[in-house]
């Protein structure tokens, strides 16, 4: 980009020389009245002096050489910095590749779970449906039995309650059938006077086989005696 210190230096110096020969070669022919010189030239190089100097931003020569000496190391320096922000651009695109292959690798697997996930959540819903059957099923199940069995219960207090009302007595329990002694005309009342086939015996006329059964047996010991 910049030339060598040398070569700058020796630019310097061979600008500052050449016009001092210029300024020597002007007092010699002013001096000596030789060939005429023409202002042209001089004033070229006293301009590209200038513009150098302006340019620079210095009045001495030597301080042209150092601020050029000065911007090659700047140079260099920012060489070497573009040459650490390149190398630091390769690495982060080397990790940039690193991490989205990470990251395909995680959405993947990140998918297969979704999957199992989905599955087992579909194997819940119909187990939670097969035990929601189960549970409807046992409660029409024990709904059944314990109205059957209240309707049972109901049905049998009410026919207890009928015997209470009509003060029903089984037959058996009276007296031993072994013990009573029936003739023609206590069968024949027992006959006209005994309910119906289809009804239940009242007390009324379990009370009145009783009487009989006792007249019986008296008429049945007096006969004895005689004897």
């Amino acid at each position: 980009m910049f030339g060598s210190k040398a070569s700058v230096k020796d630019t310097g110096r061979e600008s500052i020389s050449t016009s001092d020969h210029m300024t020597n070669k002007e007092d010699i022919r002013s001096s000596e009245g030789g060939s005429e010189y023409t202002g042209i030239q001089d004033a070229h190089f006293e301009e590209s002096f200038n513009r150098m100097k302006k340019a620079a931003g210095v009045s001495d020569i030597d301080e042209v050489v150092h601020r050029f000496e000065t911007q090659e190391e700047t140079a260099n320096h920012l060489q070497e910095l573009q040459s650490r922000a390149e190398k630091e651009i390769r690495d982060l695109g080397n990790i940039k590749d690193k991490l989205e292959s990470e990251w395909e690798q995680v959405k993947f697997m990140g998918q297969e779970d979704n999957h199992e996930l989905q599955e087992a959540d579909d194997k819940f819903q119909q187990r939670n449906k097969l035990l929601a059957g189960i549970r409807e099923g046992l409660d029409a199940l024990l709904h059944k039995l314990y109205f059957n069995e209240l309707n049972q219960t109901v049905d049998i207090f009410e026919k207890k309650l009928a015997m209470e009302d009509e003060e029903f007595v089984p037959i058996g329990l009276l007296s031993d059938p072994d013990e009573i002694l029936e003739d023609e005309k206590d069968k024949k009342e027992d006959v006209d006077s005994g309910p119906e086939e289809d009804e239940v015996p009242t007390r009324n006329y379990l009370k009145r086989q009783a009487n009989l059964i006792v007249e019986a047996k008296s008429r049945s010991k007096r006969g004895n005696r005689r004897r």
